[in-house]
């Protein structure tokens, strides 16, 4: 039989925690291990409430083949300046926004939604502008290797850019996205089309004079 003394004495400890220990650290991993992949970089990370400088915006698009069909199983990469046209890279992160990634992507079926902040100019040294606000897109579909094009904003002063006006007067149209007057949580929306192939192809960087870049 069990003493009633030492029933008393031992229940307090049933419900206790188990002690841990005075430090732990980690597992600490970089985000691209956390996420899958991102299409909003108006956020640091869920949960976090910070946000990277700049004006949000969302820029939809759709990508099609050389039958205008919507592409599927295609792979997209996203590159950007931040909101100050700073670009995220070694010689530089003393100086970018440390809350903006600047890079994005995801494997769509025809269309994508990406939620960003707006790339400021590029300044050259001497202060003039020595690109036009943009973001580079890369392209991985079966049947091409790489495709990759530039995408500028319809309401910005692009004449001047490099890019923009290596491309002939009548195509530069199918680079711009363009304003669509909508706002979705505070982000203007951008609507663009981009096309593989056929008669309305997106200007891609392999149809430029050589020399631009």
């Amino acid at each position: 039989m069990t003493h009633p003394a030492k029933t008393v004495a031992a229940a307090p400890h049933l419900n206790r925690p188990a002690p841990t220990c005075e430090d732990t650290v980690g597992p600490y991993y970089p985000l691209p291990f956390l996420d899958s992949d991102r299409m909003d970089l108006t956020v640091v990370h869920p949960g976090l409430s910070i946000r990277p400088e700049g004006t949000p915006i969302e820029l939809r698009g759709t990508v099609r083949d050389i039958h205008g069909a919507l592409a599927t199983g295609v792979l997209l990469e996203f590159w950007q300046a931040d909101a100050a046209g700073r670009f995220r890279g070694p010689e530089t992160l003393a100086e970018v926004d440390s809350h903006f990634e600047g890079f994005a992507r995801c494997r769509v079926e025809g269309a994508f939604t990406l939620r960003t902040i707006k790339p400021g100019p590029v300044s050259a040294a001497d202060g003039a502008m020595a690109r036009a606000p943009h973001i580079t897109l890369t392209i991985f579909s079966d049947g091409i290797s790489r495709l990759v094009t530039q995408i500028f904003f319809a309401d910005e002063v692009n004449e001047g850019d490099p890019v923009f006006d290596a491309v002939p007067a009548p195509r530069r149209d199918r680079l711009l996205a363009a304003p669509t007057g909508e706002v979705t949580d505070g982000a203007q929306v951008y609507a663009i089309a981009i096309q593989l192939a056929g008669e309305d192809e997106t200007p891609f960087f392999d149809d430029l004079p050589d020399g631009v870049a």
